[in-house]
């Protein structure tokens, strides 16, 4: 991706699989650089979905997200990103990275409101699909946009 002058603007989603988040940010910001966990285990073993490398997948993604910061390229964050402190570990970065530079980051999350029956049937559309177990387990651990989150930060809520 190429460095821009002006703010980089980091794009992060938040949603249950199957949600259209994948979908939804490619055509809102095709020229960002696409950091997906998935993504990562599928370079270190082969297969995208081999939760044994967990750990490492995010140790690469979060060091190529603080790169991508510090180089001014805008970024999306492509995972569920169910929790409040799962997107926490990505604010720290920014944070940090803000201090460290004195750049300042656009930051948009992108809520996707989960609808449980429309994420499984569309997962079922999918060629790689997440068990519905772990989906229905996903839609119950789903944590909203804090009032934190929505003061600090753009965050749109997505409806399905």
């Amino acid at each position: 991706m190429k460095a821009k002058p002006d703010m980089s603007h980091v794009y992060m989603l938040s949603g249950i699989s199957g949600s259209g988040k994948s979908t939804f940010i490619n055509k809102v910001a095709p020229h960002a650089l696409y950091l997906n966990a998935d993504s990562i285990r599928k370079e270190l073993t082969g297969d995208e979905s081999d939760q044994s490398v967990s750990k490492q997948a995010f140790e690469i993604l979060f060091e190529r997200f603080r790169n991508a910061l510090i180089d001014n390229v805008d970024v999306i964050i492509d995972n569920t990103c169910l929790r409040i402190r799962d997107r926490k570990q990505y604010y720290d970065i920014i944070r940090d990275c803000e201090y460290s530079t004195g750049k300042r980051y656009v930051v948009i999350l992108y809520s996707f409101v989960p609808n449980l029956e429309q994420s499984l049937h569309w997962n079922s559309l999918r060629d790689r699909k997440v068990p519905d177990d772990v989906i229905r387990r996903q839609f119950k651990n789903f944590e909203p946009p804090s009032e934190w989150e929505r003061y600090s930060f753009n965050v749109k809520d997505i409806v399905l």
